[in-house]
């Protein structure tokens, strides 16, 4: 590795996501993060793993029993995941993360491998490099193939559209289909992946009239990686992660990743915003970068943080529910170790402790249903756990400005 203009403290943890481990994880940033975690790791109980064979093959030549743990399976924490991503992420996205990673079969999760210890509920975990190896032999190359096509079936419809331009432009600035006509000024440029300034853009003349059941040049449009259709290419998808990834982490967002990547997404496909930029992808995403930059966005995702600021009241609501039950729970606890111990005293001074049995019996059955109760509990106010969980809720619960009360500041 070439060496860095700074000089970063030694041995600091350092968090990193491969663009591969992004796509594997189907754009799931925090499960990508995991993933590089549990790779770490693995390449650690590898190398004590073999060092811990020969140990083991040395002892039992002298016929000692075999002491040194040979196992891939690692522990952690969910405190240590966050520790382990920087706290990136909370521990309601770090438990969907890693479920989608059981699901993507990246790792593997068992109990406790020591049989006397078959009561042990702990979580231990497996990373399996196989999978990963086959993604990026049979998937990961084949999607580049892919996306490599359609850039090129891209370019050689833009320049048909160029040259269709060239000729109408020429003799007519309508085309007439059936039903509807498709009015547009096209400059003859070459297709570049770089995003124009706002003087380029303008100097270009870039504009286009969407209307249903348009003309033959329609088709172009939608496959164009330049222009918006009625949704995102996987190139377009692309650069509004890498966009929103820039912008997230120099701390313009108060929300989640996704809710960002969500937004501008839905800012981008809106035929009301930005109308300057007309369909012209590069452009858009570029008055959106500085808008965002500036302080001057409204983004869609204001109304979901003015939606959880009016659930904050709601959510103390539930927590005060929710600690009320535990309340009740830990009541019966307490109940059923002191009758416990009045019915040890009672057999031991030879007295009936029929009605401790009783008031045991009664405690653990009320505690048992109380616990089903909060099960349920949980389940169907699972919504305020999550919100309970994010980082905007929190910010605002601990008095931070909402995004719309401190544009143009960083978090």
């Amino acid at each position: 590795m070439k060496s860095s203009c700074i000089s970063h403290p030694a041995k600091e943890p350092l968090v990193m996501a491969r663009q591969w481990q992004v796509a594997f994880c189907d754009g799931d940033f925090c499960a990508a993060l995991l993933l590089s975690y549990f790779e770490y790791w693995h390449n650690i109980k590898l190398e004590h793993a073999d060092k811990n064979k020969k140990t083991n093959e040395i002892a039992e030549s002298y016929g000692d029993l075999r002491t040194q743990d040979e196992s891939l399976l690692q522990y952690h924490t969910f405190e240590e995941f966050g520790e382990g991503i920087l706290g990136a992420f909370g521990q309601s996205k770090i438990r969907d993360a890693i479920n989608r990673l059981l699901e993507k079969g990246a790792i593997s999760q068992y109990t406790n491998p020591n049989p006397k210890y078959k009561f042990d509920k702990t979580k231990f975990y497996q990373f399996h490099p196989e999978v990963c190896i086959d993604y990026l032999t049979h998937s990961y190359k084949k999607n580049d193939l892919i996306n490599a096509q359609n850039t090129d079936n891209t370019k050689s419809n833009l320049r048909t559209l160029n040259s269709t331009a060239r000729s109408l432009r020429n003799k007519v600035s309508t085309i007439e289909n059936n039903e509807s006509t498709v009015e547009f000024n096209v400059p003859i440029t070459e297709t570049t992946s770089e995003i124009p300034n706002r003087e380029e853009a303008e100097e270009e003349g870039v504009t286009f009239t969407r209307k249903q059941n348009s003309a033959s040049a329609a088709p172009f449009l939608a496959q164009s990686d330049r222009l918006i259709g009625d949704s995102l290419t996987p190139t377009q998808n692309k650069q509004v992660m890498q966009a929103v990834n820039q912008l997230f982490f120099s701390g313009y967002f108060p929300c989640s990743l996704e809710e960002a990547i969500s937004s501008i997404t839905e800012t981008l496909l809106s035929e009301s915003a930005y109308t300057k930029a007309g369909v012209d992808f590069w452009k858009k995403l570029n008055v959106i970068k500085k808008s965002i930059q500036n302080g001057t966005w409204t983004p869609p995702i204001d109304a979901l943080l003015k939606k959880q600021e009016n659930l904050i009241s709601e959510l103390e609501n539930w927590q005060q529910q929710r600690k009320k039950i535990v309340e009740k729970i830990r009541d019966e606890d307490r109940k059923i170790e002191q009758f416990t111990e009045f019915k040890a005293i009672a057999q031991q001074r030879n007295q009936s402790f029929t009605a401790h049995e009783t008031v045991i019996v009664n405690a653990v059955e009320k505690r048992s249903t109380l616990l089903a109760e909060l099960t349920e509990f949980d389940k169907t106010k699972s919504v305020f756990l999550t919100f309970a969980d994010s980082q905007s809720v929190n910010g605002i619960a601990n008095g931070v400005k909402p995004y719309s009360a401190r544009q143009g500041e960083k978090r």
